[in-house]
């Protein structure tokens, strides 16, 4: 009697997996709840506060896939589990300008194509899910195509025209919406400051030296474009921009000592200002000066955001040689009050932070950077309960945790 009551109930369960893929998937709000949707963020000097005052730090993680893949790898369940269970408060999502506007076909993408639609809806069931939290998305153009649609699609020396058409796009559809934070551009490299500001001719040759090396030529509006497009059209979002040396290096954000000059971006009045971003791994060198050179040299002015941290376990630059490198740095943002996003919530994209889609955290990384947001105060404190996640959200995990 027992093993027959113990299959139906597991045929129910699966049952109501299977047609609850199906369905939209909803959030659904505690009533009781009424400080859960997310404050709008503002700067304030090297500071962020949300509309009542209250400063705010922002900590958490990058879940990635949405840049090669239109479907994504787990989304949604990551965007929810990190910010249940691993006291985050901030997701940074890398995107893609040819997979917004639906530009590429292949294994990932909708048949017949769609136009983008079902990636965009990805990307507001993240955003929908940081609302119900009363949290943050950092919206990162991770990927562009050097001015062609649909074709060169990756990380590129700047972004182009094209992500100009992008970010237009995006600020429409997002703007003011207080959960919502805007990256510009993941890793610019290998230009100089001015055209990093003011944009100009780019010309990258793509494929090293081999039979398919290409030289791409196209224009890039600069950094000072996009933020005056951005807010021409009223989203005054908080905006979040990458230095140079693969958005490593913020030193021409600083007043030169020499020459007193500052590449800095100019926000509008109404603009809830501009946030800047570094990217620090192993082969960055760190001996405790480097980065306070190249990062912390504007900490007195903005805050800085270390937009992806991370270390594979093995190698020149991994763990084994290594153990110390990440408790370190955690404990450097922490002494500097910086805010932070590890690199990657994901299984295959290295350095991992998580080894299964049960979200076990890999011994190397993960754990240690779970560790560290547990030891924050509670990012969740604010909610009287939290939100109930419904439908294809789930995912295998919902299913194996329940059987």
């Amino acid at each position: 009697m027992k093993k027959i009551k113990s299959a139906i109930i597991t045929l129910f369960v699966l049952l109501v997996f299977f047609n609850c893929t199906k369905e939209e998937a909803t959030i659904k709000y505690p009533e009781s709840n009424l400080d859960a949707p997310s404050l709008m963020l503002h700067v304030d000097g090297n500071k962020i506060y949300n509309e009542r005052g209250e400063e705010v730090r922002l900590v958490g993680v990058n879940i990635c896939s949405l840049e090669w893949n239109s479907r994504g790898d787990n989304v949604q369940a990551s965007a929810y589990e990190v910010f249940a269970n691993w006291n985050c408060n901030i997701v940074r999502l890398p995107l893609s300008q040819d997979y917004w506007f639906g530009k590429i076909e292949n294994w990932s993408t909708p048949n017949p194509p769609d136009g983008g639609a079902a990636y965009r809806q990805t990307v507001d069931d993240v955003v929908e899910i940081a609302l119900s939290f009363g949290k943050y998305v950092e919206l990162d153009l991770h990927w562009s195509n050097a001015g062609e649609w649909g074709q060169n699609s990756g990380q590129h020396l700047m972004p182009d025209e094209n992500s100009l058409v992008f970010w237009l796009d995006m600020a429409e559809r997002y703007k003011n919406n207080p959960a919502v934070l805007f990256n510009l551009y993941n890793e610019p490299h290998d230009i100089s400051w001015d055209v990093w500001k003011n944009g100009g001719a780019i010309e990258e040759i793509t494929g090293g030296n081999t039979e398919n090396a290409k030289t791409l030529k196209y224009t890039t509006p600069g950094h000072q474009k996009f933020v005056e497009e951005i807010r021409a059209l009223g989203a005054n979002n908080l905006i979040i921009v990458g230095g140079l040396d693969w958005g490593y290096d913020l030193g021409g954000i600083a007043v030169g000592a020499i020459t007193g000059i500052t590449y800095a971006l100019e926000d509008t009045p109404e603009g809830n200002g501009i946030m800047y971003e570094s990217h620090i791994y192993p082969w960055k060198e760190w001996d405790g000066v480097r980065h306070d050179t190249r990062v912390l040299c504007i900490k007195d002015d903005f805050p800085i955001m270390i937009g992806e941290i991370g270390i594979d376990p093995y190698g020149e630059w991994g763990a084994a040689q290594r153990p110390d490198w990440l408790k370190n740095m955690l404990d450097w943002i922490d002494e500097n009050e910086l805010h932070w996003a590890g690199w990657c919530f994901h299984t295959d994209a290295t350095p991992n932070m998580i080894s299964n889609w049960q979200y076990t955290p890999t011994r190397h990384h993960g754990a240690i950077m779970k560790e560290r947001f547990l030891s924050y105060a509670d990012t969740n404190a604010h909610l009287s309960g939290v939100p109930i996640l419904h439908g294809k959200y789930h995912s295998q995990r919902f299913v194996s945790s329940l059987l």
